[in-house]
């Protein structure tokens, strides 16, 4: 893929919908669609990029049209969907009635959502290691003892000795505990943040309290609620402001 799918990649993520980005290009639905599919399978934008690239407004009339249409009970395509759409007064394009009806459900929200999730705490608990080792030492003697502190270590043993298949202890630690040694290391850790997340201690530390919330519902669905669009939306941007500000690229 060439220049055509990097542009369409960056309007995406700029927040256009399908329909916007062909009008903006001035190209075709299908090619739009087209370059869509393939940047989805290279794995260069996600479902839920797509899906929420369109318009809230529309998202939710797209759903009451879906609802109308489940409830008679009978076989219905996403051109049913448009003409009730229509009759309710909102034009939308085909592109994005297409796009809401392949990448709709909550399965595919949640899956994006649990995979930034993941990423978030990988790489931070091997950006912390890693800092936490240039400063006091790669033997457990020197970084662990020094950077971590003495009831997470405590813990993590706790959580090794319950686990058939032991490994280090540091593998034990939680996504809040990671928040936590990043409080108590902030003089060491933070000299490797960027100047915008260095410069507000407090609000990245509330981001991660946040996050681990966020984390419990996904983990634990039974539990409580399902995560709602605005936590969705924080998780992404959390993801895309660490990339940049904390998360070295050779990690």
């Amino acid at each position: 893929m060439g220049n055509a799918a990097d542009e369409v990649e960056q309007l995406l993520l700029d927040g256009l919908s399908p329909s916007r980005i062909s009008e903006q290009r001035k190209v075709s639905g299908d090619v739009t669609y087209r370059t869509i599919r393939e940047l989805i399978g290279s794995e260069r934008v996600r479902r839920s990029d797509v899906l929420y690239s369109v318009e809230k407004e529309k998202r939710e009339a797209f759903d009451e049209a879906l609802l109308y249409w489940q409830s008679k009970g009978k076989p219905f395509n996403d051109w049913q969907i448009r003409r009730r759409l229509k009759d309710r007064g909102f034009v939308m394009g085909w592109l994005d009635v297409r796009v809401l009806w392949d990448y709709r459900g909550a399965k595919i929200v949640l899956g994006d959502m649990y995979e930034d999730i993941r990423d978030i705490e990988l790489a931070l608990h091997s950006f912390i290691r890693k800092a936490l080792e240039e400063h006091h030492g790669k033997d457990e003697t020197e970084w662990w003892a020094k950077g971590i502190p003495l009831r997470i270590r405590k813990e993590c043993h706790a959580r090794r000795e319950e686990d058939e298949n032991r490994q280090e202890p540091w593998c034990y630690t939680e996504l809040i505990d990671l928040k936590d040694v990043i409080d108590r290391g902030w003089a060491i850790l933070s000299k490797s943040f960027s100047k915008e997340i260095r410069s507000n201690r407090q609000a990245l530390l509330g981001d991660l309290t946040t996050l681990n919330v966020i984390r419990n519902k996904v983990m634990h669905p039974v539990r409580g609620p399902v995560p709602t669009e605005e936590e969705f939306q924080f998780v992404r941007d959390l993801k895309r402001r660490l990339k940049k500000g904390i998360i070295r690229s050779d990690d």
